[in-house]
């Protein structure tokens, strides 16, 4: 009969392959926890484009509310390619999430997903903060120039 004492008793009681399926698993769960991880940082490449300079409504020129008004759309658009690059990473943590087998793995996935969206919430305040800023100048600015109107009758 082949085989030592050792081999024919792992056999029968399957505890060394219960260990090894252990540590399998341990290092499936470290390995995967260690890929979102690395995922999570990917948010990284979605960059969040800086708020811009506006102009100060009661010394702005006109020129200088219609380049802020630019400012303000580029913005508003670069924001918005930042957030569907972040809606990519909900989108992908959910499903990660979803379909993961152990506990770790779907926490992982859960606090990666958090982090996207608050992310994207963050985004959506930015661009919230940046119009109504704007537009507190923009009101300021034509009050002014009502103002300057009135003056010059």
């Amino acid at each position: 009969m082949g085989g030592s004492k050792l081999d024919r008793r792992r056999a029968t009681t399957g505890r060394d392959l219960t260990w090894n399926q252990f540590w399998v698993g341990l290092c499936c769960a470290v390995g995967l926890a260690l890929a979102l991880a690395a995922r999570a940082e990917n948010i990284g490449e979605c960059i969040s484009p800086p708020k811009p300079q506006l102009p100060d409504g009661a010394s702005a020129t006109r020129q200088d509310m219609l380049d802020g008004q630019a400012a303000v759309k580029r913005f508003q658009k670069k924001n918005m390619q930042y957030m569907h690059c972040v809606q990519v990473h909900i989108d992908r943590t959910r499903m990660q999430a979803a379909q993961s087998l152990d506990a770790a793995t779907r926490a992982m996935a859960l606090t990666t997903h958090s982090s996207a969206n608050d992310a994207f919430n963050a985004a959506v305040s930015a661009e919230e903060e940046v119009a109504g800023d704007f537009n507190i100048e923009l009101r300021e600015f034509n009050a002014l120039q009502a103002r300057s109107k009135e003056e010059r009758r």
